[in-house]
């Protein structure tokens, strides 16, 4: 007889213990309302964290969506936050608002891959890692960076004097660091050129 709530980015098994003189009706009842109470509580806790509450998939023994106070008396409710969208759609955003716009070029070549492969943040697949690097060939300058070597000078964009992706960076850990280990790195593109990116690793 126990709720599980996996409440990012505190993941807690949670037992519910109660009388046995109960009816079995009884017993789901309390359950259902327990689970509720747990599932409400984790909501708020990633409010708290994220500042929204993000989509959630709820399991009552087994059952998607299925209704509370369905669980058996014995049964088990589980309930699963999508962080790691919420997190990767928040990344995304940022780029796209941190990004200098002359013609567009930069602001539009913004790429995203899950594990190599290149994927759709909004609908991220499952992955080991999921990287955010710009293709254009000045993405380096406006870092800061030169062309080859990692030697700094200042950054190449009056609109981003500090970058943009070493910025996006610090603030999504910041922000994601209790659910994600999120770090400014390098990836090799077309042409050989290792440009600025964001990696992104789930922990747990």
């Amino acid at each position: 007889m126990a709720v599980r709530t996996r409440v990012e980015p505190l993941e807690q098994d949670i037992a519910l213990v109660y009388k046995q003189d109960l009816s079995p009706e009884a017993q789901s009842a309390t359950l259902a309302q327990f689970a509720y109470e747990q599932i409400e509580e984790a909501k708020q806790t990633n409010r708290r964290a994220l500042g929204v509450v993000p989509a959630y998939t709820t399991w009552v023994d087994g059952r998607e969506d299925a209704p509370l106070k369905s669980v058996k008396p014995d049964g088990e409710v589980f309930t699963e936050f999508e962080l790691l969208q919420e997190a990767l759609a928040w990344i995304e955003q940022q780029l796209q608002m941190h990004s200098p716009v002359l013609k567009g070029h930069y602001l539009r070549s913004h790429e995203f891959f899950a594990d190599n492969a290149e994927a759709d943040p909004d609908r991220p697949p499952a992955a080991q890692e999921y990287v955010f690097v710009n293709s254009v060939p000045y993405a380096r300058k406006i870092e800061g960076l030169r062309s080859r070597g990692e030697t700094t000078r200042p950054p190449q964009s009056r609109q981003a004097p500090h970058g943009v992706y070493q910025v996006v960076a610090e603030l999504a850990q910041r922000k994601f660091g209790n659910i994600a280990r999120i770090t400014y790195s390098f990836r090799t593109i077309q042409g050989g050129e290792r440009n600025p990116a964001i990696i992104v690793k789930m922990r747990g």
